[in-house]
């Protein structure tokens, strides 16, 4: 579908969106190869909110493959790309959930909280009750704080 001619952009936001859902599938495969073609369909920019995802999907990858430095790089890269906006982009949980994982891998428990704080901050999506409840109670890494803002 994204195949198709037309704005360079526009195929660009069909990629990211179809990498989301590949993402949610736990398809990481597919998540790469249209992350790859986001990048490509996008050489000049595009909305930075759709540009940004890009890195944060990677993220995600890197994470799934076990490759902690690549995620915490990438997670980063897209929260700084999102950071620059006027505007706040609400699904920054595409860069934190990666940067959450491979934070608490790497034993950086510090950096993991502030990253569950993001999370939880009105500004972005409300979390399903199931899961905002996992991450309000204390870390099971050992801390007595509890992971809220």
């Amino acid at each position: 579908m994204a195949d198709r001619e037309g704005s360079p952009g526009a195929n660009g936001r069909v990629f990211v969106e179809l990498a989301i859902t590949a993402m949610r599938a736990g398809d990481i495969v597919e998540v790469q190869d249209l992350s790859d073609k986001a990048r490509m369909a996008m050489p000049g920019g595009g909305p930075l909110h759709f540009v940004a995802a890009v890195p944060a999907l990677e993220a995600w990858v890197a994470y799934r493959d076990k490759r902690m430095e690549a995620a915490v790089l990438l997670g980063n890269e897209a929260l700084t790309e999102w950071e620059s906006q006027s505007r706040c982009y609400p699904f920054q949980c595409l860069a934190l959930f990666p940067l959450l994982g491979a934070h608490l891998d790497l034993g950086h428990i510090d950096y993991a909280v502030r990253a569950v704080r993001q999370l939880l901050e009105p500004s972005q999506i409300q979390l399903p009750e199931e899961l905002e409840n996992v991450v309000l109670t204390p870390s099971a890494a050992g801390t007595t704080e509890l992971c809220a803002p």
